[in-house]
């Protein structure tokens, strides 16, 4: 068969813009006719910049258009609904409206051969999920759930804890050995981009929150929370942004080579613009 000689599949995408560019590239080398202009005219566009301001994330597919393209592109009902709400997941503004479409995405591709780890997002669905993966290696970690929802306020209960050790053994993250004590499949995970945004994003959600908690209920000896406002360029803000990524990547080593912890921490290190950006001149 020749090389490339079936349409993309689009259940193997995460960005409808991906899928979109791909197809084109595939329709002109296998469809006769395929052109821009025989897709806008199908698509009732008249603008001859509207697919690549589209590809480009200027321009927005509506409704219509992108009804039109599952029936240009030949889709099948499961795969026109897979794009669909892959173009909202894509095209979504919000965290909720990104969420609410990715939690529609998993349940369409289960138990297809869709390349989905779940290990890119699962794992930063719940806040305790990832600091129950690493008490695994501070205690003792089995049956003994109250014990460990113990550690924890209030908030969490015992059956929390059973829940997050189900997730994590599902995820090939964590495996009970034959004394009955969970332990690490895997030290360290690989976080995807596109799927693992919107769970990482509400997890960070999350621990912001718990750092705000902080502040009132852990001793200061026992934590660091600090503010630093200063004025940056984009160039400086570049350099901050890499020596972050420097600590925390120190950070890791640290605690790598700490054999001695009785203690799950989180770190947040948090650069944001307090202003709009100010003219040059301008004071």
């Amino acid at each position: 068969m020749e090389p490339n000689s079936n349409p993309p599949i689009v259940f193997d995408y995460l960005n409808s813009r991906d899928y979109l560019r791909d197809f084109l590239h595939w329709g002109k080398e296998h469809r006769q006719g395929f052109t821009h202009r025989t897709l806008l005219e199908k698509m009732e566009v008249s603008s001859t910049g509207f697919i690549a301001n589209v590809l480009s994330g200027k321009s927005n597919l509506n409704a219509r258009q992108t009804t039109a393209l599952t029936e240009i592109f030949r889709l099948n009902p499961s795969e026109a609904r897979f794009f669909q709400t892959l173009v909202a997941y894509t095209q979504a503004r919000s965290i909720e409206e990104k969420g609410d479409a990715l939690d529609s995405l998993r349940t369409q591709v289960r138990g297809r051969y869709k390349k989905l780890d779940p290990r890119q997002y699962s794992l930063f669905s719940k806040w305790l999920y990832p600091i129950v993966f690493d008490l695994v290696t501070v205690m003792r970690v089995g049956d003994n759930h109250k014990e460990i929802a113990d550690l924890f306020d209030a908030a969490v209960k015992p059956d929390d804890v059973r829940k997050a050790l189900e997730v994590l053994e599902s995820l090939l993250l964590l495996r009970k050995t034959a004394k009955g004590v969970y332990e690490q499949v895997h030290a360290s995970m690989k976080t995807g981009d596109e799927i693992t945004s919107t769970d990482v994003v509400k997890f960070q959600q999350a621990t912001l929150k718990k750092a705000m908690e902080a502040l009132d209920h852990i001793p200061a000896m026992e934590r660091s929370i600090s503010v630093t406002t200063i004025p940056l360029s984009a160039e400086g803000l570049e350099r901050v942004k890499q020596e972050a990524r420097n600590f925390r990547d120190r950070v890791l080593k640290i605690s790598e080579e700490d054999r001695a912890y009785d203690r799950v921490y989180q770190l947040n290190l948090n650069l944001f613009p307090a202003t709009k950006s100010i003219r040059k001149g301008v004071k």
